[in-house]
């Protein structure tokens, strides 16, 4: 691919250390920037998300929102009536 439209990254930061991590940040940055390539990324790492530039989103319990809003738990399945 020359000029991909998004690039997903799963954990990129997760098994290197914090330099290598830097370098591949900026390495997503430049991406964003020069190819207007969207760069979604998905971490557990919250000093990677307290330093991102971009839109911050959450997913807790199935659920995807903003990362400022406040999570609330998915709805409960409700018990299956027992057939006699």
């Amino acid at each position: 691919m020359v000029k991909p439209d998004l690039i997903i990254a799963d954990e990129p930061t997760g098994n290197v250390d914090d330099e290598m991590g830097e370098r591949l940040m900026k390495l997503f940055r430049e991406l964003n920037r020069s190819l207007n390539t969207t760069i979604l990324i998905a971490t557990h790492d919250l000093n990677l998300m307290r330093h991102s530039r971009g839109s911050l989103l959450r997913l807790a319990d199935g659920i995807l929102s903003h990362a400022d809003a406040p999570v609330t738990p998915a709805p409960q399945p409700r018990p299956r009536a027992r057939s006699r």
